[in-house]
């Protein structure tokens, strides 16, 4: 039959599971001061997206200035046309005065108009 427990039998049982919850404790305390540092380095990784999305955010506003810029300095395909089309009337014209006067021939007036 065994022996009932004394209380130092029980203080020390008690005593070795306050040991084993302590050291559950601390393991917590390294792993809750990990996160910390985690979260910090996660703080300033998002700091840091921020200042490049700030920088491109810059640079989107730049690109919309410069393409404003040009769309007001272009000419449509129409103008082109329009003033391509007086050019060679123009040249049409020229060609059939200077042929006229015998200035071209009629081979030269066809390579010119080619």
């Amino acid at each position: 039959m065994e022996a009932e427990p004394t209380i130092s039998d029980v203080l020390d049982a008690v005593s070795k599971g306050f040991s084993g919850v302590q050291v559950e404790i601390e393991g917590m305390k390294t792993d809750v001061a990990g996160l910390k540092s985690d979260v910090a380095g996660l703080k300033s990784d998002i700091a840091g997206l921020k200042a490049d999305v700030t920088g491109i955010k810059v640079d989107v506003t730049g690109l919309k200035t410069d393409v404003t810029s040009i769309k007001a300095g272009m000419v449509t395909k129409d103008y082109l046309d329009e003033k391509l089309g007086q050019r060679d009337g123009h040249m049409n014209r020229l060609v059939n005065v200077l042929e006229r006067k015998k200035v071209l021939t009629l081979e030269d007036r066809r390579a010119i108009l080619a």
